[in-house]
Protein backbone atom coordinates (compact mmCIF):
# COMPACT_ATOMS: atom_id res chain seq x y z
CA UNK A 1 0.00 0.00 0.00
CA UNK A 2 0.98 3.31 -0.84
CA UNK A 3 1.20 6.48 1.32
CA UNK A 4 -0.71 9.32 0.17
CA UNK A 5 -0.76 12.21 2.28
CA UNK A 6 2.40 14.32 2.89
CA UNK A 7 5.22 13.52 5.31
CA UNK A 8 5.32 15.05 8.36
CA UNK A 9 8.74 16.63 9.26
CA UNK A 10 9.81 18.76 12.08
CA UNK A 11 9.73 22.11 11.75
CA UNK A 12 12.37 24.63 13.07
CA UNK A 13 10.94 27.55 15.04
CA UNK A 14 10.66 31.16 12.94
CA UNK A 15 13.07 34.14 14.63
CA UNK A 16 16.32 34.45 15.45
CA UNK A 17 18.73 32.28 17.98
CA UNK A 18 20.00 34.41 20.37
CA UNK A 19 23.72 33.85 19.18
CA UNK A 20 22.33 35.57 16.28
CA UNK A 21 21.19 38.75 18.34
CA UNK A 22 23.76 38.99 20.24
CA UNK A 23 26.60 39.65 17.15
CA UNK A 24 23.92 41.63 15.66
CA UNK A 25 23.89 43.98 18.60
CA UNK A 26 27.62 44.26 18.94
CA UNK A 27 28.21 44.93 15.32
CA UNK A 28 25.72 48.03 15.59
CA UNK A 29 27.22 49.28 19.00
CA UNK A 30 30.78 48.86 17.25
CA UNK A 31 29.43 51.26 14.15
CA UNK A 32 27.63 53.52 16.67
CA UNK A 33 30.59 54.07 18.91
CA UNK A 34 32.14 54.87 15.70
CA UNK A 35 30.31 57.25 14.62
CA UNK A 36 30.11 59.41 17.68
CA UNK A 37 33.77 59.47 17.91
CA UNK A 38 33.82 60.84 14.60
CA UNK A 39 31.17 63.18 15.48
CA UNK A 40 33.23 64.73 18.28
CA UNK A 41 36.53 64.77 16.59
CA UNK A 42 34.95 67.29 13.82
CA UNK A 43 33.45 69.53 16.62
CA UNK A 44 37.23 69.72 18.00
CA UNK A 45 38.04 70.74 14.83
CA UNK A 46 35.03 72.59 13.90
CA UNK A 47 36.20 74.48 17.04
CA UNK A 48 40.11 75.03 16.47
CA UNK A 49 39.28 75.92 12.68
CA UNK A 50 36.60 78.82 14.10
CA UNK A 51 39.68 79.85 16.68
CA UNK A 52 42.26 79.95 14.13
CA UNK A 53 40.46 82.12 11.31
CA UNK A 54 38.94 85.12 14.19
CA UNK A 55 42.94 84.93 15.32
CA UNK A 56 43.45 85.16 11.32
CA UNK A 57 40.66 87.85 11.05
CA UNK A 58 42.44 89.81 14.35
CA UNK A 59 45.99 89.50 13.14
CA UNK A 60 45.32 91.00 9.34
CA UNK A 61 43.18 94.02 10.88
CA UNK A 62 46.27 94.39 13.35
CA UNK A 63 48.88 94.31 10.74
CA UNK A 64 46.85 96.43 8.00
CA UNK A 65 46.64 98.91 11.03
CA UNK A 66 50.49 98.67 11.62
CA UNK A 67 51.07 99.34 7.40
CA UNK A 68 49.19 101.71 7.31
CA UNK A 69 51.12 104.25 9.63
CA UNK A 70 54.12 106.28 9.53
CA UNK A 71 57.90 105.31 10.54
CA UNK A 72 58.20 107.52 13.42
CA UNK A 73 54.61 107.00 14.76
CA UNK A 74 54.39 106.44 18.43
CA UNK A 75 52.42 103.17 18.00
CA UNK A 76 55.74 101.54 16.57
CA UNK A 77 58.16 102.62 19.00
CA UNK A 78 60.05 99.91 20.65
CA UNK A 79 58.16 98.19 23.56
CA UNK A 80 55.60 95.32 24.79
CA UNK A 81 51.90 95.76 24.16
CA UNK A 82 48.30 94.59 24.80
CA UNK A 83 45.11 94.76 24.21
CA UNK A 84 41.64 93.49 24.72
CA UNK A 85 39.30 92.46 21.59
CA UNK A 86 35.73 91.26 21.66
CA UNK A 87 34.84 89.18 18.72
CA UNK A 88 31.29 90.40 18.09
CA UNK A 89 29.60 87.19 16.92
CA UNK A 90 31.35 84.79 19.02
CA UNK A 91 30.70 87.05 22.27
CA UNK A 92 34.27 86.06 23.61
CA UNK A 93 36.98 88.38 24.65
CA UNK A 94 40.48 87.38 22.53
CA UNK A 95 43.97 89.16 23.95
CA UNK A 96 46.34 90.33 21.88
CA UNK A 97 49.54 90.87 22.47
CA UNK A 98 52.46 92.48 20.40
CA UNK A 99 56.67 93.42 20.79
CA UNK A 100 58.20 95.48 18.56
CA UNK A 101 61.90 95.39 18.20
CA UNK A 102 63.96 97.37 16.05
CA UNK A 103 66.73 95.21 14.06
CA UNK A 104 68.19 97.97 12.78
CA UNK A 105 67.55 101.82 11.80
CA UNK A 106 65.39 100.71 8.97
CA UNK A 107 63.64 97.42 9.82
CA UNK A 108 61.35 96.68 12.90
CA UNK A 109 60.24 93.15 13.53
CA UNK A 110 56.43 92.72 15.51
CA UNK A 111 55.55 89.67 17.60
CA UNK A 112 52.05 88.81 17.72
CA UNK A 113 50.40 86.76 19.95
CA UNK A 114 46.47 86.10 19.97
CA UNK A 115 45.08 84.14 22.65
CA UNK A 116 41.54 83.36 24.61
CA UNK A 117 41.92 84.45 27.95
CA UNK A 118 41.25 81.43 30.40
CA UNK A 119 40.73 78.98 28.07
CA UNK A 120 43.15 75.89 28.27
CA UNK A 121 41.95 74.09 24.98
CA UNK A 122 42.46 77.06 22.27
CA UNK A 123 46.43 77.34 21.84
CA UNK A 124 47.52 80.75 21.18
CA UNK A 125 47.94 81.85 17.30
CA UNK A 126 51.28 83.69 17.18
CA UNK A 127 53.14 85.53 14.12
CA UNK A 128 55.94 87.79 13.05
CA UNK A 129 55.75 90.84 11.26
CA UNK A 130 58.59 93.13 9.68
CA UNK A 131 58.09 96.36 9.10
CA UNK A 132 61.00 98.65 6.72
CA UNK A 133 61.56 101.80 6.73
CA UNK A 134 62.08 101.89 3.00
CA UNK A 135 59.16 100.19 1.87
CA UNK A 136 56.94 101.72 4.57
CA UNK A 137 55.55 98.72 4.85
Amino acid sequence: MRYRGRVRTEQKPAGFSLLEVLIAASLLIFVIVGLCQTLCLSLVLQQKGNWHRTATEILSARIENFKGLAPEHPALKEGSYSEIVRDLPSGRNILVEWEIKEESPSLKKIYFTVSQPGSSTLRPVKATFYYSNHLEF
